[in-house]
């Protein structure tokens, strides 16, 4: 009788122990149970043959980050284009522009190449990297924009 008393002890025991861890990690991480898609940016391209980067969509970046690729050269005005970071919630955490690599003609080349080092803070651990047009008209119907989305290291 008190052999399977004991057993039966040892399997609360193991049952409050599993309970509390498994109440640990809910409280501490929440997003590893957050399986909506609402927390992460609807990407939203202009043409997806316009914009080539190292960092691929989903993919986890670190501060700082070495972004570079290659842009459609009728995305810029005056060799330069704009990138920003921005956290789950579209808040906007770095905003800068960016010119293309020395020695290229942006008047006649159709495809720019661009290397830069952003420095970031993000609240948060998704986002997304929003490359911008650039648009001296000011118009909304004139701006182009790339969403990669990404979570932050």
């Amino acid at each position: 009788m008190t052999s399977k008393s004991n057993r039966n002890n040892y399997f609360l025991i193991i049952l409050c122990f599993f309970i509390i861890i498994s109440s640990i990690l809910i409280i501490d991480n929440p997003s590893l149970f957050d399986f909506s898609s609402s927390a992460t940016p609807t990407p939203t391209t202009a043409n997806s043959d316009a914009i080539t980067t190292n960092v691929v969509p989903n993919s986890i970046i670190s501060n700082p980050l070495k972004l570079s690729g290659q842009i459609d050269s009728s995305w810029q005005s005056e060799c330069a284009f704009m990138i920003e970071i921005v956290d789950y919630d579209n808040s906007i955490s770095y905003s800068y522009p960016v010119r293309v690599d020395d020695g290229q003609d942006c008047n006649s080349a159709t495809k720019l190449n661009f290397s830069t080092d952003i420095k970031f803070q993000v609240a948060g651990q998704k986002g997304a990297i929003v490359i911008l047009s650039d648009n001296p008209s000011g118009l909304p119907e004139n701006q182009k924009k790339f969403t990669i989305p990404v979570s932050f290291n």
